[in-house]
C-alpha cells in the first residue's frame, strides 16, 4: 500500500491528466450516458402508457349495455385500430372471452395469458402476441343492468417495435455524442496542461540558469500560486550566496594569516635546509585543503562539461607518457554535466587518468555517462589491484604503485573531493581490460 501510495505521489502532472481523462472517459461519462439512457427508457415507456391510457377512456366512453350485451357504439381515432395487424388493438374482455375487438386484431395462434386484475384496477404490463412482445394496457370495471352486475376488462395494446426503435435511435445518438465529448474534453485537458505547464516550465529553465550561472534570481511574473514559492527560492538563493562569500572571505583571510608567518620561517636563515621540503609541503596542503574547501559543492553550483576536460587531461598525459604510446579511448553520452566547481573535476580526473597512464600496458579507457546520474569510469589494461591493495589504496600516504613520483595522496584526494559532493568512488581491482577499474558516480 505504502508502494502505490508513493508511486502516486511520484506522477507527473501528464500522468495524472492521463489517469483522471481515462476515469472521467472511461467511468463517468459511460454512468452519465447510462444514466441518461435509463431516464430516457423511463420516459418513453410512460409516454406509451399515457397515449393507451387515453385511448381507452375512448374506448370505455363509447361502451354500454343493451339488454344484458355490451356493445360499442363509437370509432377510436387511431387509424392504427382500423388496419389488420397493424400493432395497435383494442378489447374487451369478460372473464370467459372476448367480447369485442377493434379492426386491427388478429386472433393469435397461440392464446395470450391475459394478467388478472381487480375492479376499479388499471395496469400497465407486457404480454406476448404471436410471439412478440407487446405493451398492455388494462381497466377492469362493473356495468349494472336491471339489477345485475356485469364485469369486463378493457384492453389497449400496442407492439413495442416503435418503442424499441426510439431507444435504438436515441441510444446510438447518445454514444456518439458522449464519444465527442470524450474527445473534446481530452483535447482540451491537453490544452489546459499545456497552458498550465507554462510557468511550471518557465521557472525550471530559470532554475537551470542560475545552476549554470546565468542568472542569480528568480524573476517575479509569476501565477500567485506559486509566487510565494518563488521568493522562498530567491531568499535561499541570496542567503546561500551571502553565506558563501563570507566564507570564501574567512578562508583568504585565514590563507593569508597562515601562508605569512610560513613564509618568514621559510625564509629565516636559522631555520635547517632539510626542514624546508616539509614547510614547502605542509605549504601546499594548506593551499590545496583551502581551495578544495571554497571549491566544494554548493546549493546552487555552476555546472561545467566533463567531455572537454576530459580530453584536455588526455591530450596533456599523452604528451607526458608519449614513449609509452598509450591509446586513449573516451566514451562520451548525452553531453553531461558536472554540477561543481571546473577546478574539482580537472583534479578527480586528472589523478584517476594519470594513475591509470602509470600502471597501464597500452590501453585506457574513459567511459563517461548521465543517465541518470553522472558516472565517470577509467579502467587501464595494467596488473590491476589485489583484494587487500583494492582495500588499503584509499588510505592516506598508501601507494599501491613503485613509481618514482607522486606522494600517496592522490587517491584519497579523490576520496575527499568524491565524499564533499555527496558521490561514491567504487574500485574494482580486476576491470573489464584487465587492469584496475575506478567509477566516480554523483547523484543527478
Amino acid at each position: 500500500m505504502m508502494k502505490l501510495k508513493h508511486k502516486l505521489a511520484r506522477l507527473s502532472f501528464k500522468q495524472r491528466l492521463l489517469v483522471s481523462n481515462l476515469i472521467v472517459s472511461l467511468i463517468i461519462l459511460p454512468l452519465f450516458g447510462i444514466s441518461l439512457y435509463k431516464a430516457f427508457e423511463i420516459q418513453a415507456k410512460l409516454t406509451e402508457q399515457q397515449a393507451m391510457q387515453a385511448y381507452s377512456y375512448n374506448l370505455l366512453a363509447a361502451s354500454e349495455i343493451d339488454n344484458g350485451q355490451l356493445s360499442f357504439n363509437g370509432a377510436l381515432a387511431a387509424p392504427g385500430f382500423h388496419l389488420p395487424d397493424s400493432g395497435l388493438y383494442a378489447l374487451i374482455r369478460n372473464e370467459q372471452s372476448l367480447i369485442w375487438h377493434s379492426d386491427s386484431f388478429i386472433n393469435p395462434a397461440v392464446p395470450a395469458q391475459w394478467p388478472d386484475s381487480f375492479v376499479g384496477e388499471s395496469q400497465f404490463n407486457q404480454i406476448r402476441l404471436n410471439g412478440e412482445d407487446h405493451f398492455n394496457w388494462q381497466l377492469k370495471v362493473e356495468f349494472e343492468f336491471a339489477g345485475q352486475v356485469y364485469p369486463f376488462t378493457f384492453h389497449i395494446i400496442k407492439n413495442k417495435q416503435d418503442y424499441l426503435l426510439q431507444l435504438t435511435i436515441f441510444e446510438q445518438s447518445l454514444w456518439r455524442w458522449l464519444i465527442a465529448i470524450a474527445l473534446i474534453f481530452t483535447g482540451l485537458q491537453f490544452i489546459w496542461l499545456f497552458w498550465f505547464q507554462q510557468p511550471l516550465k518557465k521557472l525550471s529553465q530559470e532554475v537551470e540558469h542560475i545552476e549554470n550561472g546565468d542568472k542569480n534570481r528568480i524573476s517575479e511574473n509569476y501565477p500567485i500560486e506559486i509566487a510565494s514559492l518563488n521568493n522562498s527560492l530567491n531568499r535561499l538563493i541570496q542567503t546561500e550566496q551571502q553565506q558563501r562569500q563570507r566564507y570564501k572571505n574567512t578562508l583568504a583571510d585565514l590563507a593569508h594569516s597562515l601562508k605569512t608567518p610560513l613564509a618568514v620561517i621559510f625564509n629565516n636563515s636559522d631555520v635547517p635546509q632539510s626542514i624546508k621540503p616539509e614547510l614547502d609541503k605542509i605549504n601546499q596542503i594548506i593551499g590545496h585543503q583551502l581551495k578544495k574547501a571554497q571549491t566544494g559543492q554548493s546549493s546552487w553550483q555552476q555546472g561545467c562539461k566533463v567531455a572537454p576536460i576530459a580530453k584536455a587531461i588526455i591530450t596533456s598525459l599523452e604528451k607526458i607518457y608519449h614513449q609509452k604510446s598509450i591509446q586513449f579511448k573516451l566514451n562520451c553520452t548525452h553531453n553531461p554535466v558536472f554540477y561543481g566547481a571546473e577546478a574539482d573535476l580537472y583534479e578527480l580526473l586528472g589523478n584517476l587518468l594519470d594513475n591509470a597512464a602509470k600502471a597501464c600496458h597500452q590501453k585506457v579507457i574513459i567511459e563517461i555517462s548521465s543517465s541518470p546520474n553522472l558516472t565517470l569510469q577509467v579502467s587501464d589494461d595494467g596488473c590491476g589491484l589485489s583484494e587487500s591493495q583494492t582495500q588499503d589504496i584509499l588510505k592516506r600516504g598508501h601507494r599501491a604503485d613503485t613509481y618514482e613520483a607522486g606522494h600517496g595522496i592522490g587517491l584519497s584526494i579523490v576520496q575527499d573531493l568524491v565524499s564533499s559532493y555527496q558521490g561514491q568512488l567504487n574500485i574494482n581491482g580486476k576491470g573489464p581490460l584487465g587492469g584496475a577499474c575506478f567509477t566516480l558516480e554523483f547523484n543527478a
